[in-house]
């Protein structure tokens, strides 16, 4: 079977990514992004589409209903940018990704080495690694980050080119006139057809360097006459560091549906023979693995599988007496449970910490069913010890068969609603529910078939001290203390009363939040420097930070992306991630190195601002939508105005307790620096504006030269996506290099050297640059943002050491008082909280539609209205325990709390479901209620104690939550937990005071 960390879910989401340059903000949203959005919107199924714009780039999210098929909607929406594309400016470039768990990597490398060089080492990734890893059965993408490209720059020497008469544009002309290879068609020959072709490639610096750029009648001028041909790295303002080491990333993603067991083992074997074919100096180092990851999670829950197990039989043995009784129960799981796994394949379901969590919460109730059978049949045994085996077991079978029909169907039936559940919880408990209903038919149908074929093989045995037991009077004796309570009623209603009261007072107190907490040894680290802080002192910055990391005792490994990060996004040069794995044996949990980490960082680098997560929240997060827990969208027509806001609302925010990681949502474009030209002094000498911004261009960026020159120039984030695709005019190998003519290099440039730099006029002769214009410096642009076609401001923090629910509740509070918001201004919450409100008024249909369906089973089973309530009011009732039980342990009320608490209404039905059949049964026999209710209650005290005390044992290692996997179920199996605690009074006394009341010593007639 598929083995993962969690079921595959394919989000509603498409990602785009667009690249105009370097268009001012203002000009970027006019022109580009409001026309994808109104393009996107039209797409079928579209439910919100939010944007964030920045210079010369924009980010467009789109959302979809959950149950689209989200790659259909993928080409609906490259169809209707198809429709506009050529109404856009030219050049613009878009990628369009589906968002899922399969577009992030699940194994990275590094590619290290103290000898070579950054383009060398991305020259390996490109050739030699990547082709290997794509042999890899099932890999999606190879992806290849940092490194250096190298290319061929040409400095020409401006004074020699006046003196010539050759200006830029003279350059740009010859180099698209050659270095090519065109077809000029065929020709036939002596009998043969021949394909000609004309060969003007630039192979080498030589070749480039013998290129003819003029020939004045009195000498050929070459271009190594008038410049320098110099092979640099090309200026990117990208940085990847691994371990504090220059490296390149190597992350492979695997396709959806893959096994990813199965998957990192080849890679594993392949990364073998990748080591085999490095050159001398060259390492290859694993820095993440999420096989490990999941694989221990799984070895989690499969551990508390077994020690629930272990325990529950210690229950069965001290309560049975009997080693062979516990022999055929422990017999019939192990069976069970591989009929399950059987069935689950059968159903396209997948080895998960969802799936597994959910045959471990069903553990209880399969030794439930094979505890009422096995105790019926000894019990029968006792009392008929004069009769064979099979007379007995076919007797206690049939005499239970109705109530187990009806026990199995009470606690199946309410897994049926959780079909009605979306979003992402909706998505993993939805396997958590078809799984335990698989489960739970599994152990009616092994329970009722092969429990009592082993009961006659191994089971019951007689002897010489067994006695027939005298009915309806030794095991109600027994129990006079707990019969007394059935004739007082009012400690049953005195119960009822603190429980319910109990649980309705510690509500209000209760925690809440969205899906479970987990600690997962890995952290990602978001960061930015000040708006405009070079690449450089960035880095620098990011070296001290490195110190803390790798003299931290629990830190094993971390990656550096600066100018990029994991998420399909583009991100200014001064964003970044850290990817850092902790050791396996560390001694302190993931947040509370958060938290150390966090105090060390903002002690020694004040100025860079940190967020800390966890991979895996992180990435469900950021398919979601943010992966903070907390996003506050305040919405407005006015952009200063909403800034104004926004900062006024991260004020308030840090004035909250337990709120940390607070980002504004307001992210500003480093300064620019402007040239206005003096467009009267260009017209006068005759030079365009078009051939200005050329020039100038080449005394600052560069100016590719080719005949491809003019092509897209992808960003990093979609380079990293287009599996390392090249542009360029000069073939190096399996590689194409880039052409750049630029005056000065990177290094040596300034404002004071460019407006000295020399402008060239038609005719060859220069004139400096600030002769023709004025240079300004402005600052920085805020990023824009919209949802909906409407701007809005998103502001998101973290949480630590307080819950969702308290902590939003108090910052709606704050906001009341503190912000006030001019008319036309609203504020939303999204995020995890947005996501949590939506699940919890599901549950909430869920729980009442559950609870109408067991009514509904009651009814089929019993005909009977008042007993039908009764069962279901108590089983109700059995909600107050999980409330208790949640609160005391400072579990919060999150998805997983809540499924428990769905379950534990079916399995309180299911117990009462055996209780009344027997109470009926003893009607039949001509007893009186009272005694029919003794009788009852006594016979099934014994399973009732040995299903409760053995489901809790069973679910008590997820309780305790040792491990990924039992973290994920933890919440459940408490609220379970709970539920069973309330249960067992309810049942034995409640219950049955209750009864009585509704029949008064009156004796049924059918």
């Amino acid at each position: 079977m598929q083995t993962a960390l969690f079921p595959e879910v394919t989000f509603p989401k498409i990602n785009l990514i667009v690249d105009n340059g370097q268009q001012p903000i203002d000009r970027m949203m006019i022109s580009v992004t409001k026309p994808l959005e109104s393009a996107v919107k039209r797409v079928k199924g579209v439910t919100t589409v939010k944007s964030s714009t920045s210079r010369g780039s924009c980010v467009i999210e789109v959302y979809f209903n959950w149950e689209t098929d989200i790659y259909t909607a993928k080409t609906q929406i490259e169809s209707r940018i198809n429709e506009i594309k050529s109404m856009l400016p030219a050049g613009v470039t878009i990628s369009t990704e589906a968002m899922n768990q399969s577009l992030f990597p699940v194994y990275g490398y590094t590619l290290e080495s103290r000898t070579k060089g950054l383009v060398e080492l991305k020259d390996n990734a490109n050739l030699l690694v990547r082709p290997l890893f794509s042999q890899v059965a099932g890999i999606s993408n190879v992806v290849v980050r940092g490194g250096k490209v190298k290319e061929y720059v040409v400095i020409p020497d401006p004074v020699k080119m006046s003196s010539l008469g050759i200006t830029p544009n003279t350059l740009i002309t010859v180099f698209n006139n050659t270095n090519f290879i065109a077809s000029n068609g065929n020709l036939a020959d002596y009998h043969r057809l021949y394909l000609t072709l004309t060969e003007t490639r630039v192979d080498d610096i030589i070749a480039l360097q013998d290129v003819i750029i003029k020939n004045d009648g009195n000498r050929i001028i070459r271009l190594r006459d008038i410049a320098t041909i110099d092979l640099q790295q090309q200026q990117e303002f990208v940085i990847v560091n691994a371990n504090g080491n220059d490296a390149v990333l190597i992350d492979l993603v695997k396709q959806q549906g893959v096994n990813l067991m199965d998957f990192a083992r080849d890679v594993k074997s392949k990364a073998a023979e990748v080591r085999r074919v490095l050159p001398p100096g060259v390492e290859l180092k694993p820095y993440y693995d999420q096989s490990s990851f999941v694989g221990d999670s799984i070895h989690s829950v499969s551990k508390t599988i077994y020690e629930g197990l272990l325990l529950a039989i210690i229950v069965m043995i001290v309560f049975l007496r009997s080693w062979r009784a516990s022999l055929v129960v422990l017999l019939t799981i192990p069976v069970t449970i591989a009929f399950s796994i059987i069935l689950l394949y059968a159903a396209g379901l997948t080895i998960n910490i969802m799936s597994l969590g959910g045959i471990a919460a069903a553990i209880g109730l399969i030794i439930d069913d094979a505890i009422v059978i096995i105790e019926q049949i000894y019990r029968t045994h006792e009392e008929h010890p004069e009769r064979d085996n099979f007379t007995i077991v076919k007797q206690a079978i049939r005499d239970l068969f109705p109530a187990m029909v009806g026990s199995s169907l009470s606690t199946i039936v309410i897994f049926i609603p959780f079909r009605m559940m979306s979003g992402l919880a909706g998505s993993f408990f939805k396997e958590l529910s078809d799984t335990m209903q698989i489960v739970l038919v599994c152990s009616f149908l092994v329970t009722w078939i092969v429990l009592p074929v082993l009961h006659l093989v191994i089971g019951f045995r007689h002897s010489i001290s067994h006695h027939a037991t005298p009915p309806h009077a030794d095991p109600a004796r027994k129990l006079r203390w707990l019969t007394w309570l059935f004739n007082k009623p009012a400690f049953a209603v005195i119960f009822v009363l603190l429980l319910g009261g109990g649980a309705y007072l510690v509500s209000g107190k209760l925690e809440t939040g969205f899906l479970p907490d987990l600690d997962e040894g890995t952290i990602v680290l978001d960061y930015y420097s000040p708006s405009g802080t070079s690449l450089e002192e960035t880095d620098r910055m990011l070296r001290e930070v490195e110190q803390i990391l790798v003299h931290h005792p629990e830190v094993e490994t971390y990656s550096r992306r600066t100018g990029i990060r994991m998420a399909f996004r583009t991100v200014p040069q001064n964003f970044g991630d850290y990817s850092i794995q902790l050791k396996k044996s560390r001694t302190h949990k993931t947040v509370d190195v958060i938290d150390d980490l966090r105090r060390q960082i903002e002690a020694t680098q004040p100025s860079l601002h940190v967020s800390f997560g966890q991979r895996i929240s992180d990435l469900l997060g950021d398919l979601m939508s943010t992966p903070s827990p907390i996003e506050i969208k305040i919405f407005g027509d006015n952009q200063q105005k909403l800034e104004t806001l926004a900062h006024q609302a991260e004020s308030i925010l840090g004035n909250v307790k337990g709120i940390t990681d607070i980002e504004n949502g307001l992210v500003l474009a480093g300064p620019s620096m402007v040239f206005m030209p003096d467009v009267q002094k260009l017209a006068q000498f005759n030079i365009s504006l078009l051939d200005f911004q050329t020039q100038l261009t080449a005394y600052t960026g560069g100016v590719p030269l080719g005949i491809n020159a003019n092509g897209p120039t992808l960003g990093p984030a979609q380079m990293a996506m287009a599996g390392g695709v090249q542009i360029g005019s000069i073939q190096d190998g399996e590689q194409m290099r880039r052409i750049l003519m630029r005056f000065t290099n990177f290094k040596d440039n300034n404002l004071d050297k460019i407006k000295n730099d020399l402008i060239f006029l038609p005719d060859g002769t220069t004139k400096p640059l600030s002769f023709f214009c004025t240079v300004k410096i402005i600052s920085g642009e805020t990023e824009l943002k919209r949802e909906d076609l409407k701007s809005n401001i998103v502001l998101t923090a973290r949480l630590t050491n307080r819950d969702l629910g308290s902590a939003i509740k108090e910052i709606q509070q704050s906001f009341a008082k503190e912000l006030p918001l001019p008319q036309g201004y609203t504020v939303a919450y999204g995020g995890a909280y947005a996501e949590q409100q939506h699940s919890f008024k599901e549950l909430l249909l869920i729980l009442i539609t559950a609870s109408l369906l067991v009514f509904t089973v009651l009814l089929f089973l019993f005909r009977h209205w008042l007993i039908s309530i009764l069962i279901l009011f108590i089983s109700v009732l059995g909600i107050g325990g999980c409330v208790l039980a949640l609160y005391f342990t400072g579990i919060p009320l999150n998805v997983g709390s809540y499924t428990g608490i769905i379950m534990i209404v079916g399995i309180i039905a299911e117990n009462a479901i055996f209780t009344i059949n027997q109470f009926f049964a003893n009607l039949k026999a001509g007893g009186k209620v009272d005694d029919a209710i003794k009788y009852a209650i006594a016979l099934r005290i014994r399973p009732k104690l040995m299903t409760a005390i053995g489901a809790i044992l069973a679910l008590m290692p997820l309780a305790l939550g040792f491990g990924l996997g039992a973290q994920m179920q933890q919440p459940l199996a408490i609220a379970v937990i709970g539920g069973f605690i309330a249960g067992i009074p309810l049942l034995l006394f409640v219950f049955p005071s209750f009864l009585r009341l509704i029949y008064k010593q009156k004796t049924i007639q059918q």
